[in-house]
């Protein structure tokens, strides 16, 4: 990722996890925003709204891009560490170390969505100095229960958590016949329609084969599980925007129209023709709605004047 004053480094989190991190803009700006990836990609996946974003908001904010564990130019984990609950926590030390006072606007897509909801949902009752939220492409909870979610309910995906175990190896050179049995649920976060850019196509196909097939199958196995309903609470006080493309088949609209109808502050931006990878098939779209999020942001702080840090922070 390129970006005028980008500053790349290392942080290592509480269990000696490596994640690298990336911030664009100045380390004085007003504002923080930390954008979270999704499940395969990596902070690469962002490309197209730190152009926008750094344009748009050159001097009022720093930008903020991380892989997550296990993907990217991030450090591998311990398996058992492969959880959206842990996402959460990584978060939190981000927030805690990157950006440890000031006013902080979270940005997720897919499971990094997640992550954020997650972080939302460890620490409802004290995240004053998050004043705004953007959700991509993603689902509060029940991720298994409608769309091509519903593939983690099959065999393959227990079958290959089991072999990632006790034959690590092996699955890893086999990752071409691995990914073929996780087809749809992987597959799909491609967006290979003939609607979509060849270009997005290209860079998230590219992204997913560069994720490691431990880390693939560990995720998918805590998808299962994934709930983060306790964030709602914390959702309801803040700006929110909800962006999700009409033909998305991971996380179909549904779960942002239930999401929206949760949040008296909450943006619904429903991308017509949109599939799973919205942000790099239509990133005007997405950046004008992360412009709109950002100046509803900004008010809030004006009008509310946290004083309180975050947990941790």
């Amino acid at each position: 990722m390129n970006g005028e004053g980008g500053r790349s480094h290392t942080l290592v989190v509480a269990d000696g996890t490596r994640l690298a991190v990336r911030e664009v803009g100045s380390r004085t700006a007003p504002l923080t925003v930390i954008f979270v990836h999704g499940f395969c990609l990596h902070a690469g996946a962002w490309e197209p709204q730190q152009r926008y974003v750094s344009r748009k908001w050159s001097g009022r904010a720093r930008l903020v891009f991380f892989d997550h564990r296990g993907h990217g130019g991030s450090g591998g984990a311990d398996a058992g560490t492969y959880t959206i609950s842990q996402l959460g926590r990584d978060v939190e030390e981000i927030i805690r170390v990157v950006a440890p006072t000031g006013p902080v606007v979270l940005v997720g897509h897919s499971m990094g969505g997640m992550a954020v909801l997650s972080y939302l949902a460890q620490h409802a009752d004290s995240t004053s100095r998050v004043v705004g939220v953007g959700l991509i492409s993603t689902a509060l909870s029940n991720v298994a229960g409608a769309g091509i979610g519903r593939a983690l309910n099959t065999p393959a995906v227990s079958l290959l958590g089991g072999a990632c175990a006790h034959a690590p190896r092996l699955v890893g050179r086999s990752w071409s016949l691995s990914r073929r049995l996780l087809t749809p649920v992987i597959g799909a976060t491609c967006p290979m329609a003939p609607s979509s850019g060849l270009r997005a196509a290209a860079t998230s196909y590219e992204m997913v084969h560069a994720t490691p097939i431990a880390t693939v199958a560990a995720f998918l196995r805590d998808l299962r599980l994934y709930d983060a309903s306790a964030a709602v609470g914390a959702l309801g006080r803040i700006p929110v925007s909800i962006m999700c493309g009409t033909r998305d088949r991971v996380t179909p609209i549904l779960h942002s129209q239930q999401l929206a109808a949760l949040l008296p502050n909450a943006e619904l931006v429903a991308v017509a023709g949109g599939r799973h990878m919205v942000g790099l098939e239509q990133p005007q779209v997405v950046g004008e709605a992360l412009d709109r999020l950002l100046v509803r942001a900004q008010t809030y702080h004006r009008e509310h004047s946290p004083t309180t840090d975050l947990v941790g922070a």
